[in-house]
């Protein structure tokens, strides 16, 4: 009996498919050990497996679009430069300006002895410390008697040589714009007699 004879198109096709599968299956080993050998290497050392990530900058430049920028037109191209990207969108801020009365004070000038302050001459010391009105010692030269109706206790007033004085006391005598000086002398209060002065306060 004779074999049959396969065409040589057939043998071509079988002997390609067979290549084919060779190959693919090559390369399906291959990947495989590559796979195997790179969980090795993370599980022997994990730190050189990582992925090393640049770390953020806390001096990394805020950028904000460009019109957001240089909304002040006074800033010149060197001072932007200078002050930087953020300088002309934030506000400026201003010290207040502070607005201080005044008013021409008849000043006069008293101690603790008897004839300035009379049967309150004693009780007002305590301690070798003179006692006013508002309950704290006196400042010889500074602390001053003024109408409660005007001014509270401790504002505090300025000449024009730059002397300040702060109301701690208070007398019946007192109305007005009026100050009465103490002074822990009488001689200090009779050599200051009677003035005129302005005084500036807020």
């Amino acid at each position: 009996m004779k074999k049959p004879i396969i065409p040589a198109w057939l043998f071509v096709i079988n002997l390609t498919l067979c290549i084919c599968s060779v190959v693919i299956c090559g390369l399906s080993m291959y990947n495989y050990f590559n796979s195997l050998e790179s969980v090795l290497s993370f599980q022997n050392n994990p730190e050189t497996a990582c992925v090393e990530v640049q770390p953020y900058s806390k001096y990394t430049p805020l950028k904000l679009p460009s019109e957001y920028l240089f909304k002040d037109s006074s800033l010149t191209e060197s001072s932007r430069a200078e002050v930087g990207p953020l300088a002309s969108i934030v506000p400026e801020t201003e010290e207040p300006e502070i607005v201080y009365n005044s008013a021409v004070f008849r000043a006069t000038a008293y101690c603790a002895c008897e004839k300035c302050c009379g049967k309150w001459a004693q009780s007002n010391t305590v301690d070798g410390s003179v006692y006013g009105a508002a309950g704290v010692a006196l400042i010889s030269g500074v602390s001053v008697a003024i109408d409660n109706d005007l001014f509270s206790f401790g504002t505090e007033f300025h000449d024009d040589s730059g002397n300040m004085y702060i109301a701690a006391d208070t007398g019946g005598a007192i109305e007005g714009y009026r100050i009465d000086v103490f002074f822990s002398s009488h001689e200090e209060a009779v050599q200051f007699g009677v003035q005129e002065i302005t005084l500036y306060w807020e």
